[in-house]
């Protein structure tokens, strides 16, 4: 089977387990107490589900493992641990409104998860490549910075339907493309597939004619794993084993989040 049609087919397994996962899942948000309510600034008009993160993230696992023949690159599974402990710290948030004395931690972890697994930013450069300045000591707290930073710029900008949904679809496909480019083609396949995921959550998240209102939001699991995601696929382009683009690249690959979290 051709690598095209593989890449293929996990889109298309992660596009149905995502809209699959996230019907089932709106059908009994209100059971789990998976929903959010509008009170303060919240404006939103009726109570919605917040399952969107859940049906990303198993269907992007399910995928990714299908993908590569059910055995897992270290960055992918680092990916899908840290990714995992987002999602479920994320929604037990959406259900108890959780301190920030205990998400900022968590997503400490998360990121020191992709470093343990070997995504990390290990070295800074100008776009024309040479000459490098190696973080050392300092790649690790680096590394963690631009993974938390990322988190909370996606968080903060997911305030209008469709917004943070859109923003990380049209950015995983770029740096899709980014990798094809640089002959990284596991990593571009890896990134179309994260953004069939975003894609099936979309389907409930715009409004389109006929529907006046999102089914589901991404929830706080759902914005911080697209924050990891765009962080993790940022370091991988620029850092992974078959990098050929400048870590300069990087911050203007992700620079609307940050720019409006500043």
């Amino acid at each position: 089977m051709g690598a095209g049609v593989d890449v293929l087919m996990a889109s298309v397994m992660a596009l149905v387990i995502c809209v699959v996962v996230i019907h089932r899942l709106v059908g009994v948000a209100h059971r789990l107490r998976l929903v959010d309510r509008p009170i303060g600034r919240k404006k939103h008009g009726h109570p919605t589900p917040v399952v969107g993160g859940i049906g990303i993230y198993l269907a992007l696992c399910v995928a990714w493992f299908f993908l590569q023949g059910w055995e897992p690159s270290n960055v992918s599974l680092g990916f899908c641990m840290a990714g995992g402990l987002l999602v479920l710290v994320g929604s037990i948030d959406d259900v108890r409104d959780l301190s920030w004395r205990v998400r900022f931690p968590v997503q400490v972890v998360a990121a020191l998860l992709l470093c343990a697994f070997g995504t990390e930013l290990t070295r800074l450069a100008p776009l024309d490549v040479q000459p490098t300045l190696s973080l050392g000591l300092l790649s690790i707290p680096f590394t963690v910075f631009a993974v938390v930073g990322l988190i909370n710029a996606i968080n903060m900008i997911d305030g209008i339907d469709g917004l943070a949904g859109s923003i990380v679809a049209a950015t995983l496909l770029l740096m899709a493309a980014l990798s094809t480019w640089g002959g990284d083609a596991g990593l571009a396949a890896l990134l179309v597939v994260a953004a069939a995921c975003v894609l099936g959550f979309l389907g409930f998240n715009l409004r389109v004619p006929g529907r006046t209102k999102a089914l589901t939001f991404l929830g706080n699991s759902g914005s911080a794993l697209l924050g990891l995601l765009i962080a993790w696929a940022a370091i991988e382009l620029t850092h992974g084993v078959n990098a050929q683009w400048t870590p300069a690249v990087a911050p203007w690959l992700v620079a609307l989040p940050i720019l409006d979290c500043l």
